[in-house]
Order: structure tokens, then sequence, then C-alpha cells
């Protein structure tokens, strides 16, 4: 996994690399912080830094729930490599209001923006939803 975090324009900025961020260990409150391992705890930590994400080049699908619930994302920044954003992906990113779109995305899955602030976006005629 590589991914690092850095201020980019004044956001801090995940830049992600495509891995699976999502997995019971690291997403359910209902495990106190102490009993989760030190990549979950510096996982957890972090999610709530992020204000920006730029996914990396080559990467070509957002896996389901990967983002779910960061509540600070701003803006979302996808290269013309991804062609799926899986459901829930960003759901509940209740700040997202920008989104620099993929022009080879082909399905946008169930719920992937649900509770965010978007109000207008890129489509295209051959995507599924």
């Amino acid at each position: 996994m590589y991914m690092r975090t850095e201020l980019v324009d004044g956001l801090w900025t995940l830049f992600y690399d495509g891995s699976e961020l999502f997995n019971h260990e690291l997403q359910s409150e209902r495990f106190p912080i102490e009993r989760r391992s030190h990549f979950a705890q510096q996982y957890w930590k972090e999610r709530e830094l992020w204000q920006q994400v730029i996914v990396l080049d080559g990467v070509s699908i957002i896996p389901r729930q990967t983002f779910h619930g960061c509540k600070n994302i701003k803006r979302v920044i996808l290269p013309n490599t991804v062609t799926r954003i899986e459901g829930w992906a960003f759901s509940k990113c209740i700040l997202l209001d920008d989104v620099k779109w993929s022009m080879h995305l082909e399905f946008i899955g169930l719920n992937a923006f649900k509770c965010c602030a978007l109000k207008h976006g890129f489509i295209p005629s051959h995507l599924l939803m």
C-alpha cells in the first residue's frame, strides 16, 4: 500500500493508490481504538484530516465504501483511468461538493455519493447507474 497525505493548496490531501480501505476492523466504531491494529489506528486518525482526495493515475476502481463517512473531504480528483465507482464509495462525505470526473467513467454504484454536497456533475451518456 502506497498512500501519502500532504498539504496541497491549503487542503490536507490523500494521494489514493486504489487500496481497499474498508474493512470491519478499520471502520467499526464498536471496536475501541486501543484494540485496533497500528495501521487501523493510524488510518482512523488520518481519515478525519483528509480534505481532498487525488486518485493516482492507473487506478480503475474506487471500491465500495472506501471513503464512506470521511466528513471533511471537499474535493475529489479522478484520473481518466477510473472507470468504476462502487456503491457507497463517497457516501456521507457531507462537505464533498467538487469532483473532477474521469472522462472514461462507466459505472457509479448505488448511493456512491449519498449525503454529499454535490449540486452538479458530469454524467457521460454511456454511464451505468
